[in-house]
């Protein structure tokens, strides 16, 4: 009775762990118009890619466990990207289970996909900040990012939790764009 019960566990086990790792792939692997895979053109592991300012310095680095690059396109497909906008003051770090990178209408956009969490250390007269939302499309020419989920910030003062989202890290600015609500202790 006992090993017939241990291997219903496993049994059962087992097909929770394969529905748990297929719900968390990137989804089904694209098709041609014609219904035939699309060529890979590049696969890398471990990616580190710096994108530097007109004056040399970096402005920006992203990071990837793997990069999947199609042949028919200028998208790549991330695993756990992050993304590090570097700054004047502290930097931003942007963390998501997956990606892609592409140029849209001619501008680079960076979607960080499913769970985003965006970080900020403390300045020294200022909090650390954290964000929390989804699916956050970043735009590195100008500098901003943007997503039409419910997001939550906090720092050490409170928390504020809205829909949408603007991020414009050169002015260190987050905001919320509708149903804002929270609460800050009174100092």
């Amino acid at each position: 009775m006992i090993p017939r019960l241990l291997l219903l566990l496993a049994l059962v086990g087992g097909v929770a762990a394969t529905g748990y790792w297929a719900y968390r792939g990137p989804g089904p692997e694209p098709t041609t118009a014609d219904g035939g895979r699309r060529a890979v053109e590049a696969t890398l592991r471990t990616v580190t890619i710096t994108d530097h300012d007109a004056d040399g310095c970096p402005a920006r680095r992203l990071e990837a466990e793997r990069l999947l690059q199609y042949a028919d396109s200028d998208d790549a497909i991330l695993w756990q990207p992050r993304l590090t906008l570097i700054d004047r003051g502290p930097h931003w770090r942007l963390d998501a289970p997956f990606g892609r990178w592409r140029r849209d209408a001619g501008a680079e956009v960076v979607l960080l996909q499913e769970a985003v969490r965006i970080r900020r250390e403390a300045e020294p007269e200022g909090r650390a900040l954290a964000v929390d939302t989804r699916d956050l499309a970043v735009y590195p020419d100008t500098e901003e990012a943007w997503s039409a989920h419910r997001s939550v910030i906090r720092d050490g003062a409170g928390r504020l939790v809205g829909t949408g989202l603007h991020l414009d890290w050169p002015a260190e600015r987050v905001r919320l764009l509708a149903d804002v609500h929270g609460g800050y202790r009174v100092r």
